[in-house]
């Protein structure tokens, strides 16, 4: 992936691995989740900064997130 159109700095291909399970009756439902699952570190997104040391400034991808979601409907 590069980062900006002149191809000088760019990252590896990296993949992201999610998982959600779930329970569902009339009126509630209960989820569970994992996201980043291997913790993969990773910058989806950088920007030429010409005061860093790398020329770059980015943003870290999530890390690993785990989690549990209740809805009621009524």
């Amino acid at each position: 992936m590069d980062y900006d159109s002149s191809n000088s700095l760019e990252q590896k291909a990296y993949m992201l691995t999610n998982f959600r399970l779930g329970l569902a009756a009339e009126g509630w439902r209960l989820e569970g989740y994992i996201n980043n699952a291997f913790d993969t570190h990773y910058i989806p997104i950088a920007y030429p900064f010409p005061g860093s040391q790398s020329g770059y400034v980015g943003e870290s991808g999530d890390p690993l997130t785990a989690g549990v979601t209740v809805g009621f409907t009524f």
